[in-house]
């Protein structure tokens, strides 16, 4: 196979990514790039050596010993680092993250299988020997001791090398074929999120990967001044073309590398806080390029881009897919006959107003549950768009909001307030229920004392609404697929590095 089947293959599902590693393993054998060949190889056959292991399969994790209590018997306790006064900073990251060598390939069936929510590995050797110690003060005696993390950590892994792999098919550029733009992609580290970044920053690099662009990615941790010297050290590995900064704080790491011309997108939160409005708009008049994902983020920052546009994150449509909704109903386990109701956000996100639906839903009566969106992967959240009577969105104050668009790509009935780009979104498609904003800013929802009824009465209209709506179709118009997005982004690459 050629790198672009492969590539496509991969994309597409056809070939799993040991396949992928495999195949390129073939490919390659015979043009002398020592170096990719070996990673393939260890990824393919695990890594024996910890000390040769990539950052990216250092795993966070929970520590554990298990001992004998002269009272109280076996105990099991978890060791908490920042009480751990004997553990100095080098040993405890050595101990809070697990090291996790296996090959690809059993990864990759560890996941499909799902044996179990957590991994769990023993520890030995120094590791064992510190926290003897430590156990032995208390008085027990130490059985074993272990670290523990949560399988989801395998997805970072796969992803992390799946990255690469593409990296690596896009270099072997077929001779004469013009160069691809080299993206570096720069936003805040997110430990609650698989691949530590939030999934919308994800999947534009990925549009961009898919649309010919080399894209690898920059997280920073701590301070932002103090991580533009690892961002300067990326940027000298990867030799990137473009560095793309998500949020306006994260601009500040970026601008201040001083190499690289900076795209930066603001997505909302830049103008939650003054300081953060402030120190997010300075940064975008050194930007070449800004763009907003709402117009009216455009409209609240202090200062304003001189070169900029409105476009919205896209839409993942290969993973919108539809399916009958008593069909996504019995993989769920939910009623027939009961009305289900799907939350845009998880209950406790005071930001997202479900107090407003609550209410609404008590006033209607009946048969109705509410379903949050808390802890969902993205095939969940999809099977659950095709499985409700109608997805909500009471919510406060959005940029563009994702989880709306993705019910609307599910042909979902929606009610929503009117805030940030909503009413826009929705158009005027059956279906689709705007509740008003009373003080018309598109900033901020705000109701009255009649919202609830008001909330109330268009959930009933939504609920008695027959079939499916037009709302795919409406993406599609829109231009906001993933596809679409991504060659708007790359257009404004060229424009920027045309006019260095």
């Amino acid at each position: 196979m050629k790198e672009n089947e492969i590539r496509n293959a991969l994309y597409s599902g056809q070939l799993s990514l040991s396949e992928s590693l495999r195949c390129t393993q073939e490919l390659l054998v015979g043009r002398g790039d020592s170096e990719v060949l070996a990673w393939i190889k260890q990824e393919l056959d695990g890594y024996a050596d910890d000390a040769i292991l990539p950052e990216y399969r250092k795993i966070p994790c929970e520590v554990y010993v298990e001992y004998e209590d002269p009272i109280y018997g076996t105990k099991i306790v978890s060791v908490d680092a920042n009480k751990f006064e004997e553990i100095v900073e080098e040993e405890k990251l050595h101990l809070y993250r697990m090291y996790i060598g296996y090959g690809i390939e059993q990864l990759e069936n560890r996941q499909l299988n799902k044996e179990s929510g957590e991994i769990t590995k023993i520890l030995k050797g120094e590791k064992y020997n510190v926290l003897k110690g430590r156990v032995a003060n208390t008085g027990g005696m130490m059985v074993k001791a272990y670290q523990q993390a949560e399988l989801s950590c395998i997805k970072s892994i796969i992803s992390s090398v799946r990255k690469r792999l593409l990296d690596v098919l896009q270099s072997l550029k077929v001779k004469g074929e013009a160069k691809s733009l080299r993206v570096l992609e720069v936003s805040r580290y997110k430990t609650n999120f698989a691949d530590y970044q939030l999934p919308f920053v994800t999947e534009q690099g990925e549009s961009l990967r898919a649309a010919g662009c080399e894209v690898d990615y920059f997280l920073v941790r701590g301070n932002y001044v103090k991580a533009v010297g690892a961002l300067k050290k990326k940027i000298r590995d990867f030799k990137p073309d473009i560095v793309h900064a998500h949020f306006g704080l994260s601009a500040i790491t970026a601008e201040l590398q001083g190499v690289v011309p900076v795209v930066t997108t603001f997505h909302n939160g830049e103008t939650h806080r003054w300081y953060v409005n402030l120190m997010s708009s300075l940064m975008s008049l050194r930007a070449k390029h800004v763009i907003y994902v709402a117009q009216h983020i455009h409209d609240l920052v202090f200062f304003k881009a001189k070169n900029y546009s409105i476009i919205p994150c896209g839409v993942p449509m290969d993973e919108m897919t539809i399916i009958p909704k008593d069909e996504a109903r019995n993989q769920l386990g939910w009623s027939a006959d009961k009305k289900y109701i799907m939350f845009g956000g998880a209950f406790d996100n005071t930001r997202k107003n479900y107090a407003l639906l609550k209410a609404a839903v008590e006033r209607i009566g009946g048969e109705i549950e509410c379903v949050e969106m808390r802890g969902l992967n993205r095939k969940d959240c999809v099977l659950r768009m095709n499985a409700c009577d109608v997805f909500a969105l009471p919510t406060k104050n959005e940029g563009s909001p994702q989880a709306l668009k993705e019910a609307m790509a599910c042909n979902c009935p929606i009610v929503a307030t009117d805030v940030a780009d909503i009413k826009h979104l929705l158009g005027d498609l059956p279906g689709h229920y705007v509740l008003p904003n009373k003080k018309g800013n598109a900033a901020w929802w705000v109701g009255d004392e009649h919202s609830v009824e008001e909330l109330a009465e268009l959930l009933k209209q939504a609920l008695a609404f027959d079939g499916r709506t037009e709302g795919r179709e409406r993406i599609v118009e829109l231009g906001y697929t993933n596809e679409l997005i991504a060659k708007k982004i790359i257009k404004i690459y060229e424009q920027v590095l045309s006019n260095q």
